[in-house]
């Protein structure tokens, strides 16, 4: 499997996907804890690559906010 690295627009772009396939987006990422910061990521639609956030969250509540926000977003588009 691929492993990717995005931009935040780059990581929007593939939630729009799943979005448009008709998945849900609140239990689609996969958090992490490496090297004390935590990081987000999911697998792509076709499950061949994974996109990793390059930005790295201090807390859940900072990590979860943003992902919140996103869904938000992408759901409203």
């Amino acid at each position: 499997m691929n492993i990717v690295e995005v931009n935040e627009a780059q990581f929007r772009k593939q939630l729009e996907r799943w979005h448009t396939a008709g998945r849900t987006l609140l239990n689609l990422p996969n958090v992490e804890r490496k090297a004390g910061k935590l990081t987000i990521s999911f697998i792509s639609l076709d499950n061949g690559t994974t996109f990793v956030l390059k930005n790295k969250f201090h807390s859940y509540h900072e990590l979860l906010s943003w992902y919140g926000k996103l869904i938000d977003q992408v759901e409203q588009t």
